[in-house]
């Protein structure tokens, strides 16, 4: 039996200070020397990071069977990282003489790639000790073999821990390399498993799936719900049916701005790959009045095979189909004109990612890349070991000197806080602090967050709160509503990051207060920005369902969290690269943070603070009604300026004007 050795890991050792986002560029682990060794065997040096916070001993299970197979990518440091980090900043800073001067994948290879003689030594190593070298570029080593074999050119032995109901591979103590080629390991993946996880909800039956609430508005407050208590003062309306494209591209002002993202690429990547998911979007395009695809707007990149091909490591497998269908049409809504490449992960394990991501910079596939999936937190015991994020930011650093974005969702469980009764997702998380998740908090990538937004009855948005909506049930007697509102199903992700330091580009813009809550020094806090992620006030896309025997159906149903406010602004930043004449937007951070004043700010009581926005919802669950409060995100606030809960606002006109 195979032993998938690429399901990504949770927490390692603690965060060392060098990989903060002003550290190298690759985020390089600073190697320790190992103890000495004995005389008969040659010295090594430690790779940090790699060995997970759950591989303890009351945890240990077993060891992996000496014959059993696994694959291993080796990071590799390359000629300067120090001056990569350095170029990095640089051609993204607009204030820099060097911005935008971004290098092709040749040119970056050349400059600081590893040398033929530095990837020669590592391949030798690998070789040695009975791996099979199956590629090797100035970048990475990819090799596969035996588990005894990676455990003699690691130098730990490998067992099954206990995680939950379920049992990963980890290795048994510290990991290293040989002396003479120790300085040029980054990372090593593959060693130690756990997966992914999709922001997509798992999709139910067909036959139960929401197309559309009901009762519902068509618009905001189209709907009276007459015959209910008074919602606020007032009779409340029915929450909306779920948002068409059309009606968000008039919210955002796209349809004005004469944009289609034309001229841009954008690479999706997620795990597997729906057959449906290009009919789909062309079925969806033509209910809603959009643009079908042309001759190769659409197109796929796939791995030679699939792991964990059944529901189970992964999850279920329909979840990754719907997050495909979502992030597609999503993107598709905000710019019909933009080309779309899915780039499929082998499986969702964090070694399968790290090899899309790479094709994707490799190749420059793409100028702007979205990913709908996470890491529970960036600093627990569950989320991912040092090694693993410097081998993800050695990506996202390559990426923006080749003027290539990466935007990824920060999740709709606010800042995970344990201390939270009222959020229904995160004592499910097993989160045991406030935190962030990854890859969102890291400090080379884009963080989208979420905001509810009424869309009126000519198509204008009426205004925007975070995401964050409470409820309070409709008393038994009728007589009113359960106050204060106590049950809040999403809320928007956001806040401090444990782990990494704040980056340049937040420094003067986000409040202290926020950066440095414990009057520490400062960190980085997400979102950078946010867009409609509410479960009430939803978008729409449609998918086909499996029923069996080879039957499917198409279902046209509705979409929200920060999953699919990411492809919304992704399609924006493809309108706003065709609007500044092609020229690639790179890494959007320090751009977006100087261009503050031209995205729409967002607060949570955008009618004074005694009048929170409401509506009337449906519990389905129960058959009861109840009055919904948006802008109740009981962990963050959307607050004037830059906030936790929703970064620097929300795109618009201004927004696209400003890149003209």
């Amino acid at each position: 039996m195979v032993v998938s050795a690429r399901r990504a890991n949770r927490r390692g050792v603690p965060w060392r200070p060098a990989l903060s986002v002003l550290a190298t560029a690759a985020a390089t682990v600073t190697l320790a020397p190992a103890p000495a060794p004995a005389a008969a065997e040659p010295a090594r040096q430690v790779i940090a990071g790699v060995v997970p916070g759950w591989a303890t001993q009351a945890a240990r299970r077993a060891p992996v069977e000496a014959t059993a197979r696994l694959d291993t990518r080796v990071y590799l440091a390359g000629r300067d990282s120090a001056g990569l980090a350095a170029y990095a900043r640089a051609v993204s800073d607009p204030h820099s003489p060097s911005y935008r001067k971004y290098l092709s994948p040749a040119t970056y290879r050349a400059r600081f790639g590893a040398s033929p003689a530095q990837v020669d030594a590592v391949t030798g190593w690998l070789r040695s000790a009975g791996l099979d070298v199956r590629s090797a570029t100035p970048d990475v080593v990819e090799a596969g073999g035996t588990a005894a074999a990676a455990e003699r050119a690691f130098g730990a032995s490998l067992s099954r821990y206990a995680v939950g109901s379920k049992l990963y591979q980890a290795p048994d103590g510290p990991v290293s390399a040989p002396a003479q080629v120790g300085s040029q390991v980054v990372a090593v993946t593959g060693l130690t498993e756990l997966p992914a996880v999709p922001l997509a909800p798992p999709q139910p039956d067909p036959g139960a799936i929401v197309v559309s609430p009901s009762p519902c508005s068509t618009y905001w407050g189209q709907s009276p719900a007459t015959g209910l208590p008074p919602v606020n003062g007032r009779t409340g309306a029915w929450e909306p049916c779920g948002y068409t494209p059309a009606q968000l591209r008039t919210a955002y002002g796209v349809d004005a701005s004469g944009l289609s993202g034309k001229g841009s690429t954008v690479a999706i990547v997620g795990a597997y790959d729906a057959p449906t998911a290009s009919a789909d979007a062309d079925r969806f395009a033509r209910d809603y009045g959009l643009p079908t695809f042309t001759a190769g707007q659409y197109s796929e990149v796939t791995p030679a095979a699939y792991a964990h091909t059944t529901d189970g490591e992964c999850g279920p497998l329909s979840q990754w189909a719907a997050q495909q269908a979502e992030d597609i049409e999503g993107l598709h809504t905000m710019a019909p004109g933009a080309r779309i490449r899915y780039v499929a992960s082998a499986s969702c394990d964090d070694t399968d990612f790290l090899a899309a991501l790479r094709r994707i910079v490799d190749g420059h596939l793409a100028d702007l890349v979205e990913g709908t999936w996470y890491w529970p937190f960036d600093s627990s015991v569950w989320s991912l070991p040092t090694a693993d994020i410097a081998a993800f930011e050695h990506i996202f650093v390559q990426g923006a000197v080749e003027g290539i974005g990466f935007y990824f969702p920060t999740g709709d469980c606010g800042d995970l806080d344990p201390a939270n009764p009222n959020l229904v997702c995160v004592p499910g998380t097993g989160s045991t602090r406030k935190q962030v998740q990854y890859p969102a908090s890291d400090p080379w990538v884009t963080a989208v967050g979420g905001t509810s937004i009424a869309v009126g009855a000519n198509g204008k948005a009426l205004f925007q709160t975070g995401e964050g909506t409470t409820l309070g049930h409709e008393l038994d007697d009728g007589s009113g509503w359960v106050s204060p509102s106590v049950y809040q199903v999403m809320a928007g992700g956001g806040g401090v990051s444990n782990v990494f330091g704040q980056p340049f580009y937040q420094a003067g813009v986000v409040p202290r207060r926020l950066a440095a809550p414990a009057a520490g020094r400062p960190m980085r806090v997400i979102p950078d920005v946010a867009m409609d992620a509410d479960y009430f006030t939803p978008g729409r896309f449609g998918m086909s369902f499996d029923l069996g025997g080879g039957q499917q159906a198409y279902v046209d149903t509705v979409a929200s969290g920060t999953g699919y406010a990411e492809s919304l602004f992704v399609g924006f930043q493809a309108l706003a690269q065709q609007a500044q004449h092609g020229i690639p937007l790179g890494f959007a951070n320090p751009g977006l943070y100087l261009r503050a004043r031209a995205l729409d700010d967002v607060v949570d009581r955008p009618f004074g603070p005694a009048d929170p926005p409401m509506m009337v919802v449906h519990n389905t669950d129960e058959d009861r009604n109840a009055a919904a409060t948006l802008g109740n995100n009981t962990t963050l606030s959307a607050t004037a300026g830059y906030d936790d809960s929703t970064g620097l606002g929300s795109p618009g006109p201004s927004y696209l004007r400003s890149f003209h």
